[in-house]
């Protein structure tokens, strides 16, 4: 059944739901049951008068867990009801019945959010801020059917975890040319996906030969029917950072914890706390640190150097990035050792070293035979950093790499109690929606000449 042939020229660009029901009052919220809405972005028309920002909207991210047929791009579940990774998906289709508006089948006003609970949150916040912005999906940057060249800056926010490489490219070209990039979320671009042919789904090709079991691939043969014919590592593969091509110069940050070989006080950003969402013990406070109070993203936010913020609200998590930290005793300071681009500022950062200890050394014996390379990746823990990088003739990157960030710009449950039958309500914290503010205004004003 198609819902429209085409969309007004009148309707603003924005997130909107449709609603199937038997009554003439459309209901509050979504349903827990698939289908029965439907989540659809309409991008900007003709009209280039408009907004100054961009926010993309992460739909691959939510095409690979979105559950269907008892296949994501994660798991698939066999005939006694077990989930394996061997019986994944390497295909998504965006036709699959409630995406973006369950996760997997939950109600969306849950404790625990839908992916596409970062997105209405934001677009909660802007609106009480008077601030302008459009939408498109990550794969309309990709394809060209959303002109960035049309825009003063570009926002991603939440877990936008799958890219293609023609998105990768377009961000890139973005920046270089003058646009910011502002990057809200955690575990930004660690999948490499592809649009089919048609547009219609991605593709994502993780597991290879023995090691079919490895969630997070190994560095071995591809799966992917391309990789023989063409091994471009912007167009096959699996992860970013298993491949020479790395997303450090586009994101500012990157989103595995350890180099190899690297001394226990030199460690990166990354950092995810899995096992709440399996049930497990909801992840500990934590909040960024502030290491350079005087630069304009904190101005009329009241902080000092030392200050902390975001911790009551558990701003850290549940995935998160960032860059090789170190210190001599005075403030801490990049090492640069990373790829980080020369001149990236240091100013904030959270210290998250203990979460392996914390999450994986929760997890039950029989999990963690069957978690793969997460021992040593995902559950080490790190510094994750918010940094900025300002250079003349290119755009401002600035990024705040956590996933849950934009919780804190509005009053949220704490969907993190997985445990509570009553989870505490969670106000939105001053510092991260001045901070938010801040960057959001000064990359969208008009510049002169």
């Amino acid at each position: 059944m198609k819902l429209l042939d085409s969309v007004p020229n009148e309707w603003p660009s924005g997130v909107y739901v449709a609603q199937f029901c038997a009554e003439a009052t459309p209901r509050e919220r979504a349903t827990d049951r698939a289908g029965e809405d439907a989540l659809f972005i309409v991008r900007r028309g003709n009209d280039r008068s408009g907004a100054r920002i961009l926010c993309q909207v992460n739909v691959a991210t939510w095409l690979a867990y979105h559950i269907w047929h008892n296949r994501s791009l994660y798991h698939g579940r066999s005939d006694d009801g077990q989930y394996w990774e061997e019986l994944r998906n390497s295909k998504a289709s965006i036709h699959r019945p409630g995406l973006g508006l369950c996760y997997p089948n939950g109600n969306i006003l849950g404790p625990y959010p839908p992916k596409s609970g970062h997105t209405f949150a934001f677009i909660d916040w802007l609106q009480r801020e008077g601030i302008s912005a459009d939408f498109c999906s990550g794969l309309d940057i990709s394809n060209g059917h959303a002109n960035l060249s049309d825009y003063s800056a570009l926002v991603t926010i939440g877990h936008d975890e799958y890219w293609t490489g023609k998105q990768l490219d377009a961000v890139r070209g973005f920046r270089d040319s003058g646009g910011a990039t502002i990057f809200l979320g955690g575990n930004l671009a660690c999948y490499l996906v592809r649009e089919t042919s048609d547009s219609t789904a991605i593709e994502c090709y993780k597991a290879s030969g023995d090691h079919a079991d490895s969630e997070h691939g190994d560095g071995g043969e591809s799966l992917d029917p391309l990789h023989a014919a063409a091994p471009n590592p912007l167009v096959t593969g699996f992860t970013w950072h298993l491949r020479p091509e790395s997303t450090t110069p586009t994101t500012g940050v990157y989103n595995y914890t350890r180099r190899p070989g690297a001394p226990h006080e030199v460690l990166t950003g990354g950092m995810f706390w899995y096992w709440e969402l399996f049930g497990g013990p909801s992840r500990p406070k934590c909040g960024f640190t502030v290491c350079d109070p005087e630069h304009w993203v904190f101005n009329g936010a009241g902080v000092r150097d030392g200050d902390t913020f975001g911790a009551e609200i558990k701003l850290l998590g549940h995935e998160a990035d960032g860059l090789e930290v170190e210190s001599d005793g005075q403030r801490p300071k990049l090492t640069f050792a990373d790829g980080a681009l020369p001149g990236t500022r240091l100013l904030a950062l959270a210290d998250c070293r203990r979460w392996g200890e914390w999450d994986f050394g929760g997890w039950p014996a029989a999990y963690k035979q069957t978690s793969g390379p997460r021992e040593t990746l995902g559950s080490l823990g790190g510094f994750v950093t918010m940094v900025v990088h300002e250079e003349p003739g290119k755009g401002i990157l600035f990024n705040a790499p956590t996933a849950d960030w934009v919780f804190g710009l509005v009053e949220s449950i704490d969907w993190t109690a997985t445990r509570s039958l009553e989870p505490p309500v969670l106000p939105a914290d001053p510092v991260v929606e001045q901070i938010t503010r801040n960057i959001l205004l000064r990359c969208s004003a008009p510049q002169p000449g």
